[in-house]
């Protein structure tokens, strides 16, 4: 793993979204009441609860953070003969 070279582009990088999404669903979440949690997601399957939807939210997020973390997000163009 590497430093960018340009530290000042770090606001529009995928994984500083990702992961100040999950800390803003996550503490939207403690706010939330247990009878709210424990309900059911409307148009989803009978199964899925508000707490379980905001859990796999959270693991998407971390999970495509932290792949976002490890790819060159510094919007280089795809073909390498292309000047940037």
């Amino acid at each position: 793993m590497k430093l960018i070279e340009d530290w000042r582009k770090w606001p529009r990088f995928y994984s500083t979204w990702a992961f100040g999404s999950i800390a803003t669903i996550q503490t939207s979440a403690a706010f939330l009441s247990e009878k709210i949690l424990a309900s059911h997601v409307a148009l989803l399957p009978a199964d899925v609860t508000w707490a379980g939807l905001i859990s796999s939210a959270t693991a998407f997020l971390a999970i495509s953070g932290a792949v976002g973390r490890l790819i060159d997000q510094n919007g280089a163009p795809l073909d390498p003969k292309e000047p940037p």
